[in-house]
């Protein structure tokens, strides 16, 4: 049952273990943090599947990050058309640039 939930999700099993020994709520991660974490797990996933395969696979991670965030559906959407690590990187600095410009 965990499993999708943590698609996307990683602070997860940290916000369960959290309740579970305190019985309150953990903060959400911030925009900052999700952004850090994403950027971290696309290069690993880039580079443990090499180029090609690696840029198809971080499409659906990319969705499930970003499913969450407001602002973020336009953009994911043209990520899904790039076809190279170092563009895909820089369009997701780009995607959390433009989010934490709206929240401001």
């Amino acid at each position: 049952m965990i499993g999708r939930a943590a698609q996307g999700n990683p602070w997860i099993f940290q916000e369960i273990n959290h309740y579970l020994k305190t019985g309150e709520k953990l903060a959400l991660p911030s925009p900052e943090e999700i952004h850090k974490t994403l950027i971290k797990h696309v290069t690993r996933l880039h580079q443990f599947y090499g180029e090609q395969q690696g840029v198809r696979i971080v499409r659906k991670h990319i969705s499930w990050y970003s499913r969450k965030q407001k602002h973020t559906n336009t953009v994911s959407h043209s990520i899904n058309h790039i076809e190279s690590a170092r563009e895909q990187i820089f369009a997701l600095n780009n995607l959390f640039f433009e989010v934490q410009r709206f929240a401001a």
